[in-house]
């Protein structure tokens, strides 16, 4: 089919008697936007009952583009705003839109491409990828926690995924975790951004082999948390990454015990700020990454505690093989991370 504008492919679609197969499928092949590959097995949600736009919930209607789909494919979104509660994407599956909007770089209230608008509840999780043989995965959108959500996790992932051109953010200040890895498979993220205006950007719990390429992590509270690793076979690695902190005078500020090795304080207690926390885990590798961080200002710092650490990239002495490589730093804590950082550090006022 030859490629058409998204208006008339549409208004052509609905136009025409589209020819159904035997299970209902439209004997089509969709293409839309700048996403991966085309597939003969592609539906649009809109076919569905999904209308982006109308601030309606259109959980019921993805489910049901879900359930036509029972060996995969891929669902487009095409651009616009759909608001959903609770999902659960199979293996095989892939939701692909027409583009992440950036909230961070907004200057006005228009969104542009495909943005999913999740109100998953308290302690609640938006979109879950669960364990299978097929990666699931994202392309090409934006998901974000509604204005009047405050905490959940909007996406959960157990299985193996792919991410691509994906953005996952907060529409305002919340308690939220943007992507949690339990017990995941092999995973792939490309230029994905995770964590503006949520507490944490990434937690990572006994995960397999992880490649990060490109894309940014942040957080108000820790951009990156990485809790442990399954067995010691499996690789994390960041590429090209940008890692920043932002001030956050309410964040909550963690206390604890001081390590000489670590603080260079001697047993005075110390209090972190944490841009990345990494407590189990082996080989794990930051290849030129851009690590950053914002620091109070002077009316800002009387009001935190003493012995502060804004910023700090915090490794537990248990974890062995992090290696830093080709990084660049501003405005972070390393301490005792130089025996494992190649090359020479980045930007002036580096801590």
């Amino acid at each position: 089919m030859n490629q058409l504008p998204l208006i008339s492919l549409l208004l052509s679609l609905s136009a025409a008697p589209v020819e159904k197969t035997a299970t209902g499928a439209a004997a089509c092949t969709y293409e839309m936007g700048a996403g991966g590959e085309t597939t003969d097995n592609q539906r649009i949600v809109t076919e569905f009952g999904a209308i982006p736009n109308d601030l309606l919930d259109d959980t019921d209607a993805i489910n049901r583009a879900i359930a036509a789909m029972p060996h995969g494919g891929v669902l487009l979104f095409p651009a616009g705003e759909y608001r959903i509660s609770s999902l659960t994407l199979p293996g095989g599956l892939i939701f692909r839109g027409e583009g992440p909007n950036q909230i961070s770089r907004q200057t006005a209230g228009i969104r542009k491409g495909t943005v999913l608008i999740a109100a998953p509840g308290t302690a609640g999780t938006a979109i879950h990828i669960p364990s299978s043989e097929k990666s699931g995965g994202l392309e090409e959108l934006s998901l974000y926690l509604d204005a009047a959500a405050e905490t959940g996790t909007l996406l959960s992932v157990s299985g193996s995924v792919k991410l691509k051109n994906v953005e996952v953010a907060g529409m305002l200040r919340s308690q939220a975790t943007g992507i949690h890895f339990r017990n995941a498979g092999s995973c792939e993220l490309e230029n994905v951004s995770a964590g503006f205006r949520l507490r944490f950007g990434m937690v990572l719990d006994n995960g397999r082999s992880l490649r990060v390429t490109g894309g940014k992590l942040s957080g108000w509270d820790i951009p990156l948390l990485i809790n442990s690793q399954r067995n010691a076979k499996e690789y994390l690695s960041f590429v090209q990454t940008g890692f920043h902190r932002p001030f956050d005078a309410d964040a909550e500020v963690v206390a604890a015990p001081a390590e000489q090795a670590l603080t260079g304080m001697g047993n005075q207690p110390a209090h972190f700020l944490k841009l990345i926390d990494i407590r189990q885990g082996q080989h794990i590798l930051f290849q030129q990454c851009h690590f950053s961080g914002e620091e109070p200002d002077e009316e800002q710092r009387p009001e935190l505690p003493p012995g502060i650490i804004t910023n700090a990239i915090v490794v537990k002495e248990p974890v062995q093989d992090v290696a830093f490589r080709q990084c660049s730093w501003e405005n972070v804590y390393l301490s005792d991370l130089s025996k494992r950082v190649e090359a020479a550090p980045g930007p002036a006022g580096s801590h």
